[in-house]
């Protein structure tokens, strides 16, 4: 990862340390960094808000994901199609040549290979994975190692 110049850091910290100065202390006041001691901010609790959002912004991913699986099964059918000899199902209402979709429903885990692939599936599209083991367990999220990590 990138980190930035510790001047620009610096220079930038120190912008806005100037800009909350209020106008009649300005011709008073000078900032200086102070470099000893670093404060670094741990969250041990988060707002109520910050909970909501993220519910928030889960709903819109799955929205996302619905119009997804929607491409994803116009694809399906139409690579379907063009197939010349396929068997027709018989769904419950008759014969079928459409490709006919069962929903199994599941409790989602950090363990199975759906979750694996939905992990996978993103560092691809990242143009983050080379296929390597590394590169899995890199991707690949597991609940010991998010237990091992948030114990850091």
């Amino acid at each position: 990862m990138d980190m930035p110049s510790s001047s620009i850091s610096i220079g930038r910290y120190k912008k806005a340390a100037e800009t909350s100065i209020p106008a009649e202390f300005k011709g008073f006041l000078k900032i200086t960094p102070q470099l000893n001691p670093v404060v670094v901010q741990k969250n041990d609790r988060y707002d109520l808000l910050i909970l909501a959002s993220l519910t928030v912004h889960n709903q819109k991913r799955i929205n996302q994901f619905v119009i997804i699986l929607h491409h994803m099964k116009a694809d399906d059918q139409e690579m379907y199609g063009s197939i010349q000899d396929k068997p027709l199902l018989k769904p419950v209402h008759g014969l079928s040549s459409d490709v006919q979709y069962i929903d199994r429903y599941v409790t989602s885990q950090l363990t199975d290979c759906q979750s694996d692939a939905a992990q996978i599936s993103m560092a691809i599209q990242k143009s983050k994975y080379d296929g390597s083991e590394e590169m899995f367990n890199q991707w690949v999220i597991r609940f010991h190692k998010i237990s091992s990590e948030t114990k850091e």
